[in-house]
């Protein structure tokens, strides 16, 4: 108890390697708690130890965990791992059973949806996706960057923007990469000063300057 109180804490506190720290110890007292692992693996995932993250689960029963959602989460950062390790194969895989065993697991709906869009793949599929993920869930603004992005990718550039403006709307007018998407978008729609605008707002939030000051100069070009 005392050291699931420690990991509970340190988790609930963002206190990452701690976190990694604890439950380390704490698995080499007590090797068959995956409720642990879990905890570990979500400390791995925060300090971007992906290896480590595989290797911590390795062997381990996803139905095995005292809560169904640590199984689940088990598994999407699993899914998350390998995509870091561009291992798309065995990414993708993962996230496909996840989203046939959980329909409705929204987050895991969304990223793959933005991932796929990343790579320009299975865009038919990652919009019908990242729909149903905002239709449930409409004021949630990574969810409708996440669906302007993939509208981009498709070529649907108007229907792009209506959806960043959403994004924006419901709390994403200061993130970067929102900013940084609506930019690109209107470029795509020829709109230079507002993607100038769009890139300079992304600069000011805390945006990848050296990428964002290049697509600038691209635009005087």
């Amino acid at each position: 108890p005392l050291y699931m109180q420690a990991i509970l804490l340190a988790n609930a506190s963002g206190l990452n390697q701690e976190l990694v720290d604890i439950s380390g110890e704490a698995m080499g007292i007590y090797p068959d708690s995956i409720d642990i692992r879990f905890f570990r693996g979500i400390g791995l995932y925060e300090e971007e130890e992906y290896q480590a993250l595989l290797d911590n689960f390795e062997g381990i029963s996803m139905d095995g965990f005292s809560s169904e959602e640590y199984g689940s989460q088990s598994t999407m950062l699993l899914a998350e791992a390998y995509y870091r390790l561009d291992d798309y194969e065995k990414s993708d895989s993962i996230f496909e059973e996840l989203i046939k065993k959980e329909p409705n697991n929204y987050m895991v709906l969304n990223n793959y949806s933005y991932y796929l869009a990343e790579r320009g793949e299975k865009l038919e599929e990652a919009k019908q996706w990242s729909k149903k993920a905002i239709d449930n869930n409409p004021d949630n603004a990574t969810f409708l960057d996440t669906y302007a992005w993939v509208l981009y990718r498709n070529g649907e550039y108007e229907e792009a923007e209506k959806y960043i403006l959403l994004a924006m709307d419901k709390g994403g007018e200061n993130d970067p990469e929102v900013n940084e998407h609506a930019g690109d978008i209107q470029l795509a729609l020829n709109s230079l000063e507002m993607a100038r605008a769009y890139y300079q707002k992304a600069i000011m939030v805390g945006g990848d300057r050296e990428k964002l000051e290049s697509k600038i100069i691209k635009l005087g070009e």
